[in-house]
């Protein structure tokens, strides 16, 4: 993975305006890739500190907020899936 975010970082000194062709097309496919990538890990960072606050609510004998607040992220994540 470090070798990936390495090569990422050369990449992004790359000036693409310089670049013609297949180098450009891969240039701009990699970095596709990689923003996605990027908001995957934002979407995956967000899951547990929701994770994590459903978790302090339980531990704190807190069932009923806890059950209301998965029922709104289960909300959310089938309408985030029927976009």
């Amino acid at each position: 993975m470090k070798e990936v975010q390495k090569v990422l970082d050369e990449l992004k000194e790359v000036r693409p305006e310089k670049l013609t062709g297949e180098a450009k097309r891969l240039f701009e496919a990699i970095m596709k890739i990689a923003d996605e990538r990027d908001e995957l890990l934002k979407e995956r960072q967000a899951d547990k500190e929701k994770i994590k606050e459903l978790y302090e609510i339980i531990i704190n004998n807190k069932p009923h907020i806890a059950q209301q607040k998965l029922k709104l992220y289960i909300e959310e994540l089938l309408k985030d899936e029927g976009e």
